[in-house]
């Protein structure tokens, strides 16, 4: 167990830095470094008002550094309020769980709505996401994953994120648990363990908005609905195999997939006239390329092209796509 100093440890036996460091986040790898990922002490970080997410990161999980990064800061704690209010203002509440997912990290984090006592304090449940491992950010801003049970439900007042994430089937389960913040001076036992599901990686989802904006006589033009992936690093010399999370698809509602080179240059055998076409919808529907659905003599770093079509295209909801390397 990572110890900080209030745990009772003697200072020679932690493996962190002997400060208040509170290592409830995530705990995760990333580009070959170990991740402790928490809360900071309420004063230990500035020009942030109150709690924000604090990380240390060790080669061997035996030492770990005494430089520490700020992860993660919801923008009202750009305000300072000053001192003797650490309870008051929105803020983050005990760092991030975290999900590695390979190229993304997926991340539950407290959303802390604080007063003046502690009998108006409340606490929900927020999503954050990082590419780096280092910086979290809020995909959606300010948007609330999970929101505390209404008085006398078992989750009142306040959430807790747990280190739990699991995908079984069709659906994605997360555990969470529950610590009510307006009883601090007399609180209830704390206990239990919550689970919510939503379908299988569908935490958000992209879609076409071909709302009209202006005045008068003013639209928005139609133009041509499309993502592009970031560069992709190929893994290993084996066939690649990719996938579609998505829902909404038909004959109507098309997803029309093309692999690129890293500069964005399509390649001959997978756009143009051999594009990918996926109709059906699912949490893991195939991408299939001239009757394949294999890949292989990939470039070293690649992207993918995915273009919205068809006359219902706004129905498309678009999760994520898998790369599987065989």
């Amino acid at each position: 167990m990572l110890r900080n100093r209030f745990s009772g440890a003697a200072v020679e036996e932690m493996l962190l830095p002997p400060l208040h460091f509170e290592p409830v986040g995530g705990l995760y790898k990333w580009d070959g470094l170990y991740y402790v990922n928490g809360q900071n002490a309420i004063a230990a970080s500035r020009p942030y008002h109150g709690r924000v997410v604090r990380q240390f990161i060790s080669p061997d999980f035996e030492t770990w550094s005494h430089a520490s990064t700020v992860g993660f800061v919801r923008p009202q704690q750009y305000h300072l309020l000053g001192p003797g209010r650490s309870r008051e203002g929105e803020q983050n509440h005990e760092g991030v769980s975290v999900w590695n997912r390979g190229n993304v990290l997926l991340g539950i984090s407290g959303i802390w709505h604080g007063a003046r006592e502690w009998k108006d304090v409340t606490i929900d449940l927020g999503f954050v996401v990082s590419n780096d491992g280092v910086q979290f950010r809020q995909p959606a801003y300010e948007w609330t994953f999970l929101k505390r049970g209404a008085d006398g439900e078992w989750d009142q007042g306040g959430l807790l994120q747990g280190q739990g994430f699991e995908n079984i089937g069709g659906q994605t389960f997360v555990y969470y648990g529950a610590w009510d913040p307006r009883h601090w001076k007399g609180s209830p036992p704390r206990g239990g363990v919550g689970i919510v599901t939503l379908p299988r990686d569908r935490f958000a989802d992209l879609r076409v908005d071909e709302t009209t904006t202006g005045k008068g006589d003013y639209q928005m033009p139609v133009t041509t609905s499309e993502l592009l992936t970031s560069a992709i690093s190929r893994k290993g010399d084996g066939p690649q195999q990719f996938f579609m999370n998505a829902e909404g698809l038909g004959p109507e509602a098309r997803l029309k997939v093309e692999l690129l080179s890293a500069n964005a240059v399509p390649l001959p055998d997978y756009s143009g006239k051999q594009v990918a076409v996926v109709t059906t919808s699912g949490f893991q529907t195939p991408i299939v390329w001239n009757g394949q659905t294999e890949v292989t003599g990939l470039p070293e770093r690649y992207r993918l092209r995915v273009t919205f079509e068809g006359e219902q295209k706004t129905k498309i909801r678009f999760s994520a796509l898998y790369v599987r390397v065989k």
